[in-house]
């Protein structure tokens, strides 16, 4: 197994996208990346925005290689956005996406959830698989489970489990560690 990751909360590039290297298969797992168009009333630094360039390349050149691509949750530092800033991932940057697309349930009830998810599809001409309690030779994935705490009407993500018969990767994003059971 080989995992890469394409960015991190560096220099204020929010998201955590990574491609692993597993069972023949390619995985990319939250293609995107957010970097505040506005923030405080600053624009971003310079060395933020050539980062975010950078980290932007690198996800576009992943995706085109990838046999999967994987959206934990609709937040627009984890997916490809229909409607960029000049500093995210537009899905216009995307070509030859893979036909295996996971994502996490989105909430019915999120109206910003449920336009992401539309505009992804519509904008990539793919349809998203349903994550939730999939499982196959190397890839699985958790039932939603709380971004942050569990408070009543929180928004939730989806784990990924990827497995190649000797080592294991489990890509949780945004859970922050702040929920015992998820942790477990």
């Amino acid at each position: 197994m080989k995992i890469e990751i394409i960015g991190a909360e560096s220099l204020g590039v929010r998201g955590l996208c990574c491609l692993v290297d597993a069972g023949g298969r390619r995985i990319v797992i939250d293609p995107g990346i957010s970097l505040g168009f506005i923030r405080h009333r600053l624009l971003p630094h310079p060395v933020q925005i050539a980062a975010g360039q950078t980290i932007r390349q690198r996800i576009v050149d992943a995706v085109k290689s990838a046999t999967d691509l994987v959206i934990s949750h609709f937040h627009d530092d984890h997916i490809p956005l229909n409607d960029a800033n000049p500093f995210q991932l537009s899905v216009q940057q995307l070509k030859n996406v893979p036909e295996n697309m996971w994502a996490h349930p989105f909430d019915p009830s999120n109206d910003r959830q449920k336009e992401r998810e539309r505009a992804l599809v519509m904008g990539l001409n793919r349809t998203l698989s349903q994550a939730q309690g999939k499982v196959d030779a190397t890839l699985s994935f958790s039932d939603p489970v709380p971004h942050g705490q569990a408070l009543p009407n929180h928004e939730t993500v989806t784990m990924t489990i990827i497995d190649d018969g000797g080592q294991r990767f489990v890509h949780a994003s945004d859970i922050q560690f702040l929920h015992a059971e998820t942790i477990d």
